[in-house]
């Protein structure tokens, strides 16, 4: 039975506003009680902006391939292909930032980033091309020894991959393999918070109203309930809010006494800023809110941020590129250039740059090359410093000569005295 039979039977009946019309139920804070999809979730500034930091921090550093030699050093490896892949374009739709970005992404929402290995007929690798990781799953075979993974296309076909032949960088994973997106994760609180902002919206458009009941003391006629209706339709607008309702037939208007102060809204608000900044594992004031730690300069919220999130997730990229493009035990290998993100301010750079130098551990082409600058090149550029008080005292370390034995003494010369003789 609907409102307006209802409403000719009744002769006293108090009538909520959300009974009238679907629509004016949302607008007094009514709303899907669904999950949000991955989509919708980017709809909201703070996942938006969590899920930015996270993908451009993991863009920004270089991404270096090396070659360690015998005495383990290690230099940069510029001649390998891989290195173009990493460093520069990985295919040629898309840079090296785009991809790892995408890649990231496709790990925080879905759960791990997916990149099928293109390779040539030497089998090295040539190309590594974005898939979605929404259309990946695992399989397992020989006895659960294996895995591969089957890929889902647009049109509904399947391809199946080995594993060494997918870049697989997952996220959080109880069995290590089919990763747990943050969507899926938070996918309660995320939906309050876009709750919450629809709330605020239908408020707004709803003329800073509520709501509230109307009562009759008789029954109302068709043509009125369809005045009645429309009337309040169109004073739901935002532009008529505030004008005058007319009521007919004794009718009465019960305002409902409520506030977004009482349903503490901004304070819901602002808590559920604070769940997705603890989701995605972030700083507050990396997303422009204030924390308890009192206040604190960018470096050092930058330097918390990387340790403990970025760091992780650094080591879990470096360890599936090496092992899948070069192979365990490999002499080359890639690391990701992240001493640009700890730098601190010029002064505290140029401080621990002059100790360095003092002590003998960088010479000045290497101090240039740390502050972008070109190198001066030569000897004068690769001299190491080194104080002399500091210096090693060799006659500590090396063998002395043995000392000569002293020459017998002879007798002294006759310089022509009386010897007494006759």
């Amino acid at each position: 039975m609907g409102f307006l039979d209802r409403l000719k039977k009744r002769t006293i009946r108090n009538i909520s506003i959300s009974d009238i019309d679907k629509t004016m139920d949302a607008m007094i804070g009514g709303g899907s009680s669904g999950y949000l999809t991955d989509t919708a979730a980017l709809n909201l500034a703070t996942v938006f902006q969590a899920a930015t930091h996270r993908t451009n921090y993991m863009a920004m550093p270089s991404l270096i391939t090396y070659y360690r030699d015998s005495e383990n050093n290690k230099e940069k490896f510029r001649g390998s292909p891989i290195y173009t892949l990493l460093h520069d374009k990985p295919n040629p739709l898309m840079t090296s930032f785009s991809w790892r970005a995408s890649m990231e992404l496709h790990a925080i929402f879905y759960g791990g980033g997916f990149s099928w290995i293109e390779r040539d007929t030497l089998n090295r690798p040539i190309a590594l091309w974005l898939k979605d990781g929404n259309r990946m799953r695992p399989e397992l075979y020989e006895n659960g020894k294996r895995l591969r993974w089957i890929y889902r296309q647009s049109d509904g076909s399947e391809i199946k991959y080995n594993d060494e032949d997918i870049l697989h960088i997952p996220s959080l994973a109880f069995d290590g393999i089919t990763g747990e997106g943050v969507i899926k994760l938070a996918a309660k609180s995320l939906s309050l918070s876009s709750q919450t902002e629809e709330f605020g919206k239908k408020f707004y458009e709803n003329g800073l109203k509520a709501g509230g009941v109307l009562s009759t003391p008789v029954s109302l006629s068709d043509d009125a309930i369809k005045r009645l209706k429309a009337s309040l339709d169109e004073r739901s607008k935002p532009e008529n809010a505030y004008k005058t309702l007319i009521l007919e037939d004794g009718m009465t208007w019960n305002k409902i006494q409520f506030s977004p102060e009482e349903a503490q809204f901004l304070s819901t608000r602002q808590f559920q800023d604070v769940e997705i900044a603890r989701w995605f594992n972030l700083p507050l004031r990396m997303l422009r809110m204030n924390d308890a730690s009192g206040l604190r300069n960018v470096e050092q919220i930058t330097i918390e941020f990387i340790q403990t999130t970025m760091l992780p997730r650094y080591l879990a990229w470096e360890q599936e590129l090496n092992t899948k493009l070069f192979g365990a035990g490999a002499s080359r290998f890639v690391e990701f250039n992240i001493d640009s993100l700890l730098r601190g301010d010029s002064k505290t750079r140029a401080d621990v740059h002059h100790i360095m130098r003092l002590d003998g551990i960088i010479n000045a082409d290497e101090w240039r090359t740390s502050e972008n600058m070109n190198p001066i090149g030569g000897d004068k550029g690769a001299e190491f410093w080194g104080q002399p008080n500091l210096a090693a005292n060799k006659s500590n370390t090396e063998d002395k000569p043995k000392e000569e034995p002293a020459p017998d003494e002879e007798p002294a010369p006759d310089e022509g005295g009386d010897d007494g003789s006759a």
